[in-house]
């Protein structure tokens, strides 16, 4: 006879639900600083009509947002996260240059440069006596 499902063990989490939850929000509010669901204020609108990207980057974050919120678990945490990552920029497909057969030359230094003049030590300070007056 098996047991009901909820007798299973749940899975352990690294990262508790509250976490998830915290994220969720904090996608949702920075989608929304980006560009709002209705188009009306974000950051996006500063330079006038909305950059293709930034509308995509605030429905990424917000899509990413709705879906912790629906299922705050760390493998949807971790699911945002990777999809959110930029792509890693594409190396270039060009063989390095070889070294060149000589070296580079020395950088100049000025021809008539002379090393700066020694700096005397100034003489202690003797007090003061006031005109007219004696020791």
């Amino acid at each position: 006879m098996q047991g009901d499902p909820s007798d299973q063990p749940l899975t352990e989490q690294f990262i508790p639900r509250e976490v998830c939850r915290r994220a969720a929000w904090r996608l949702a509010v920075l989608a929304d600083a980006i560009l709002t669901d209705d188009s009306k204020r974000g950051l996006a609108l500063l330079g006038g009509n909305p950059a293709p990207a930034d509308l995509s980057l605030a429905q990424s974050l917000r899509r990413a947002a709705m879906d912790l919120d629906t299922t705050p678990e760390e493998a949807t945490l971790r699911q945002a996260a990777t999809e959110l990552n930029p792509p890693a920029p594409a190396a270039a497909d060009t063989k390095p240059e070889p070294a060149a057969a000589t070296p580079p030359a020395p950088a100049k230094t000025p021809a008539a440069a002379t090393p700066p003049a020694p700096v005397k030590a100034a003489a202690p300070a003797s007090p003061r006596v006031p005109a007219g007056t004696s020791k």
